[in-house]
């Protein structure tokens, strides 16, 4: 209850007092970043490093020092190496709450929120804090954890409670998403009728063309996720194909014509130049900044760090989870992405505190 109870005064806070809901996000994860950090010193628990985590760590220090020697803003740095800042925390850092977390609780608590800002409030979008497209990743965490990837009697009001959410979030990624753990939920526990699988994928296929593409056939190009994919392959033309598969040395500003769309998004600007940031699209900016060789080793990495500090299957699908949405906002950029690393090395540490006791 005292998370579910502490997401709730938040959101009310924020309401009330008309608190921009990124403040009270940062913030908290601030909060959170240090107390990982001190808690980890407290207890000396340092985990050991990998080859391919210490060689990411010297790339990262030599593309931060590079950055700052040409005068790059610290914040722009920070914004293009965050990724690399929750990785560390994965691989490194330790924490264990002194309570047990209740994920159906906390599912059920955001699907009042969202019940209740869009019944009450009518806001078409609801959202606890942010633009829902981030929040859905920390849902289908949620989820997997719950339900462990199966489509069992005993969990099917979960899964109606996240589909319910993801329908009033109104998020066509999160839509994407669910499909996707849908999908593999059910192969995962029914792995004996095929052509069930092939039905009900067919089914989820025909209803997301028939929904949400050929409604919206004459405005397609319109959609901002189109632009900034037309403006992300119209960079990566005027660039050779060494800068496209291997990473810059530093942090590199976009390049726009004068009419580019992306003008628009001015308040991304700074110091009136254009970063990678500008794309939204969170792979497009791996690539921009570290290759198409940089973004596969990323994703390696972090699918590594998962196999071995949470689990091999509920990793893989995590992974995915965080690519699709890598395809709409921030991905593995995402502040959310910081929280599920939290509960995961919550989890893992609870988890040999059990073994201890048994052994013992």
């Amino acid at each position: 209850m005292r998370l579910s109870f502490l997401i709730l005064f938040l959101w009310v806070s924020k309401l009330i007092f008309q608190i921009p809901g990124y403040l009270i996000l940062n913030f908290i994860e601030l909060l959170l970043f240090f107390s990982v950090v001190l808690m980890t010193f407290k207890n000396n628990k340092i985990n050991k490093s990998s080859s391919l985590f210490i060689l990411f760590t010297i790339f990262i220090i030599f593309y931060a020092v590079n950055s700052i020697n040409i005068n790059i803003p610290f914040k722009v740095i920070l914004i293009q190496i965050k990724w690399f800042v929750y990785l560390f925390v994965l691989n490194k850092l330790y924490i264990k709450f002194p309570f047990k977390i209740r994920y159906k609780k906390l599912l059920y608590t955001y699907l009042f929120i969202y019940l209740f800002e869009r019944i009450i409030l009518s806001i078409e979008r609801p959202e606890w804090l942010i633009e829902n497209n981030f929040e859905i990743v920390l849902f289908a965490f949620f989820l997997i954890q719950i339900t462990n990837l199966k489509l069992l009697k005993n969990n099917l009001f979960v899964w109606v409670t996240f589909f319910l959410i993801l329908l009033l979030s109104n998020s066509k990624s999160g839509i994407f998403i669910g499909s996707f753990l849908f999908c593999y939920s059910l192969i995962n526990t029914f792995r004996n009728y095929k052509i069930l699988y092939f039905v009900i994928f067919s089914v989820i296929i025909f209803g997301t063309v028939r929904s949400y593409i050929l409604p919206n056939l004459d405005n397609l190009l319109m959609i901002d996720r189109i632009v900034f994919t037309q403006e992300f392959i119209n960079d990566i033309n005027s660039r050779n194909i060494y800068d496209i598969i291997f990473p810059n040395m530093q942090v590199e500003p976009i390049n726009l014509s004068s009419s580019s769309p992306l003008y628009f998004y001015e308040d991304l600007f700074i110091n009136d130049v254009a970063y990678s940031s500008l794309y939204h699209i969170m792979n497009y900016r791996l690539i921009f900044n570290f290759g198409v060789f940089g973004l596969i080793l990323i994703y390696l990495s972090i699918n590594c760090s998962l196999q071995k500090l949470y689990s091999k299957k509920k990793g893989r699908v995590l992974l995915f989870v965080l690519f699709l949405n890598g395809l709409s906002v921030s991905g593995i950029n995402n502040t959310y992405w910081f929280f599920i690393i939290v509960l995961i090395l919550n989890e893992l540490n609870l988890k040999k505190l059990k073994e201890v006791y048994v052994i013992k």
